[in-house]
């Protein structure tokens, strides 16, 4: 049971930053990989990453975006099988590390693999620590974030908040202490703080279109701003960027979220139809839309 709470633990880790931006050029068969896990079925992510580290035995991004995958199908896997794609999980990330030290998202996703795996399963706060160290040597606002992190599993909230705003006044287009303060504060349901911290992101063009989606993400979850969440939402899409962290599709269900709240029934049964076939939004999309068109 332990085991299995971890790999469901560690799966959602991966999932709470959706693919954050490479920290260098990825070669075409690796970009190829990378859009696969994101847009596509789980089965050809696999087989893409079998054939991607096949080809490419040395390029670290390839191990990264492997890893991933597989962490996802760890948490998709039937019982039986799961222990054996988290250890491919992080043998891949391993991997990556071994072949670029100094790539910080590789070591990252190992932190988070050895601070919630059993010691059975190649985990150990050491090594994590050990991860998180190396971090903070390479990147100052990203070890902050590291060291939030092994705060958090310590159960100590004001310690994590406090690195939190370190990373952030150090970088404050750190996408990965956004995303992290961004869970902290909602989880805890501080809705003012969430809002405060992406209105600040809007001053920054590397954390403009992050910025919109948030709001506009906010304005649903909490029924508040709802206008102004929708225009930050119209901008986003508007703009025809899709930044790695999020999807259009992601915009347009939530955009239908909002306008169902406004009473605006058809426009919002067009935006979750925009939606539905989504791989990560769509079944809830589809259920929006269930929802809305029964009345």
């Amino acid at each position: 049971m332990r085991n299995t709470l971890f790999i469901a633990a560690f799966a959602l880790s991966l999932t709470a930053l959706p693919g954050l931006a490479a920290a260098q050029p990825l070669a075409p068969q690796v970009q190829q990989l990378r859009d696969q896990f994101r847009h596509q079925s789980l089965d050809d992510a696999l087989e893409a990453a079998e054939e991607t580290t096949e080809a490419l035995p040395d390029d670290a991004m390839a191990w990264l975006w492997a890893g991933r995958v597989y962490g996802r199908q760890a948490q998709e896997a039937n019982i039986l099988t799961k222990a054996k794609w988290a250890g491919r999980c992080r043998d891949a990330f391993e991997k990556a590390v071994e072949l670029q030290p100094g790539l910080v998202e590789a070591r990252f996703d190992l932190m988070q693999y050895y601070l919630l795996a059993p010691g059975i399963m190649g985990g150990g706060r050491d090594k994590a620590e050990a991860q998180a160290k190396a971090i903070a040597e390479l990147d100052a606002a990203e070890g902050k974030v590291a060291a939030a992190n092994l705060a958090l599993q310590d159960d100590s909230d004001s310690t994590a908040e406090s690195l939190y705003r370190e990373a952030l006044r150090a970088n404050p287009a750190s996408i990965r202490a956004l995303f992290g303060f961004n869970a902290f504060l909602q989880n805890r349901k501080r809705f003012d703080d969430v809002r405060t911290l992406w209105v600040d992101a809007l001053d920054h063009e590397k954390t403009l279109a992050l910025g919109r989606y948030q709001l506009g993400r906010l304005a649903a979850i909490t029924g508040d701003h709802i206008e102004q969440g929708l225009a930050y939402l119209d901008a986003f899409i508007a703009a025809g960027e899709e930044p790695e962290q999020l999807s259009l599709a992601a915009a347009q269900w939530r955009r239908g979220q909002l306008l169902d709240k406004l009473g605006r029934r058809d426009e919002a049964i067009a935006a979750f139809e925009l939606a539905m076939n989504d791989r990560d939004v769509g079944e809830m999309a589809k259920a929006d839309l269930k929802r809305v068109k029964q009345g």
